[in-house]
């Protein structure tokens, strides 16, 4: 993942703070197979765009121009949702607080 900034479409000479991940390509994968995964790419930016959760980062946008395919999200700082879930420290949620984060993620 990485980090960007993009202007904003909304408000004019700002900025927008993005993570920007690339989507792998296995070398090992035949021509026609990436074919179809980029046939199958649109398919799954409208399914992304769709999803809508308080715990679950808000797809901005794509990028299939180049050789490489890349989603835009919203960029959280503080890490990701797993980082968070693991850290040793006495800021981890209790284990109802994740079991809730799950059940929600799972049912969007």
């Amino acid at each position: 993942v990485y980090f960007g900034r993009v202007p904003s479409l909304q408000q004019e000479g700002q900025m927008l703070e993005v993570a920007v991940r690339k989507l792998r390509q296995v070398e090992s994968m035949k021509v026609s197979q990436q074919q179809l995964s980029r046939k199958q790419f649109p398919n799954e930016i409208r399914a992304l765009s769709r999803v809508f959760h308080r715990n679950i980062v808000q797809l901005q946008g794509q990028c299939s121009d180049g050789p490489e395919l890349c989603l835009v999200y919203e960029y959280i700082p503080g890490g990701t949702l797993g980082q968070c879930l693991s850290k040793t420290s006495t800021g981890v949620p209790r284990w109802d607080i994740r079991m809730s984060i799950a059940e929600g993620v799972a049912k969007a």
